[in-house]
């Protein structure tokens, strides 16, 4: 019989969903309240909330087709893609956890960061800046492509 070391399941989950165990069971806990099924919501029963946010982060984590993704999770093209839209929604609407977590500035605290952009790099209505954190790319282009591997390789080395 296997035995999962608690450090051999988190490698398992930041290769299959690109995030640690810990933030992947975090995510699930964040998201359950507001993925609770409703009656009116589906003619069959629905997926667990696990299998729920497995599908959708590890079909944004790894860019595949919902026809791609049938086979792996055993589900309809069509029942992952209303995951997708549902989870998704979850996680991008201002009372999901998008919400919870970005906090837009307003007023006076807005304008003050407008300015001090304005003032730093000379572009008129910049609110702010995405951190530029690597992400590794999990397809790489084909050689027959305009674009090459090399082409998504950084400073640092990291594509």
């Amino acid at each position: 019989m296997w035995h999962t070391t608690p450090d051999m399941l988190d490698r398992k989950y930041r290769k299959t969903y690109r995030m640690s165990f810990l933030a992947f069971e975090q995510l699930v806990a964040e998201l359950t309240p507001f993925l609770r099924p409703t009656a009116h919501m589906f003619v069959r029963p629905p997926i667990s909330i696990r299998k729920q946010v497995c599908l959708v982060v590890y079909r944004s984590a790894h860019g595949f087709s919902c026809k791609a993704m049938n086979m792996l999770y055993s589900c309809g093209e069509s029942t992952i893609g209303k995951y997708t839209l549902i989870v998704c929604r979850v996680l991008s609407s201002r009372n999901g956890l998008f919400g919870m977590y970005i906090h837009a500035p307003r007023g006076h605290r807005l304008m003050n960061i407008i300015l001090k952009l304005r003032n730093l790099n000379d572009l008129t209505n910049v609110v702010g800046a995405i951190d530029g954190t690597y992400i590794p790319l999990s397809t790489r282009p084909q050689r027959g492509l305009i674009l090459m591997s090399c082409d998504f390789i950084n400073h640092t080395n990291y594509s």
